[in-house]
């Protein structure tokens, strides 16, 4: 009796320092904060690390060597979420005491560079996006003469549906990251001063006179076909500009300087 009673108590001693230990044993220090990006496609990614960390440093300015009892990931996860070219992320850490931030960039259609103001990107789902956070997406720019003044407490272009210049960049642009052809051969979208629209091509020393969104489809196809048919055997620049503003037409001015 007393030897089952012995090893009962030893049982239970046993089981309170099992318990003690998980319990009051010591949270981990942060090591080190480990940033990953999910993108499709990692050439327009928006994200910038050193800002992505200044943005963590605000909130934890020594966050290496602080324990993570200390640390909200949850708040650091809401404040990172509310980075304009955020998507979603996510804050976990390792036994080893390593912070894995991992985030998913939003996919920039085209950037902005209007009249006045600062210049802005927006995504495939016409989210705007402040430029400041990254100079590296290779997308299309649209300049010229656009009166659109950026705000960043304007973050969708639901919210400025008035403004049809800002449409009709987000329509073209969708339609030329959605072709890859077109991808290849547009740099930029241009507002003349009579509200006209240009496009510039990478490749040949030409413009096309797009004029305004109406049709656009059908007059890019045409433009196409021409590309393809034409000029892939001419020569890119035989022709200095190309008119595609009237219906089934193409009105070509010719480069005299190919001649």
């Amino acid at each position: 009796m007393n030897t089952k009673k012995i090893a009962s108590t030893l049982f239970f001693i046993c089981f309170l320092f099992f318990v003690g230990y998980f319990i009051f044993k010591k949270t981990p220090d942060c090591k080190e904060v480990i940033v990953e990006y999910t993108s499709e496609n990692p050439e327009n990614r928006l994200l910038d690390e050193s800002y992505v960390k200044k943005v963590i440093a605000d909130i934890y300015p020594n966050i290496v060597g602080t324990s993570f009892r200390d640390l909200n990931l949850r708040t650091l996860e809401n404040t990172l979420q509310k980075i304009p070219a955020v998507l979603e992320t996510e804050a976990y850490r390792t036994q080893q005491g390593v912070l894995h931030i991992r985030m998913q960039s939003r996919q920039p259609l085209v950037r902005v560079m209007p009249l006045r103001g600062k210049d802005f990107f927006i995504d495939e789902t016409g989210h705007l996006i402040p430029a400041h956070t990254s100079d590296r997406a290779r997308v299309p720019i649209a300049s010229g003469y656009i009166h659109f003044r950026y705000n960043e407490k304007t973050q969708d272009i639901k919210n400025i549906a008035d403004n049809k210049q800002i449409g009709d960049i987000y329509k073209l642009a969708k339609s030329i990251a959605k072709d890859t052809f077109w991808r290849a051969q547009i740099e930029q979208i241009y507002f003349t001063k009579d509200n006209k629209i240009e496009l510039v091509p990478k490749v040949g020393k030409h413009i096309v006179m797009l004029g305004t969104t109406d049709r656009y489809k059908n007059k890019l196809r045409n433009l196409k076909k021409m590309y393809i048919k034409v000029l892939q055997r001419e020569g890119w620049n035989k022709y200095n500009y190309l008119n595609i503003e009237y219906k089934d037409q193409i009105v070509c001015t010719r480069n005299t300087k190919e001649r």
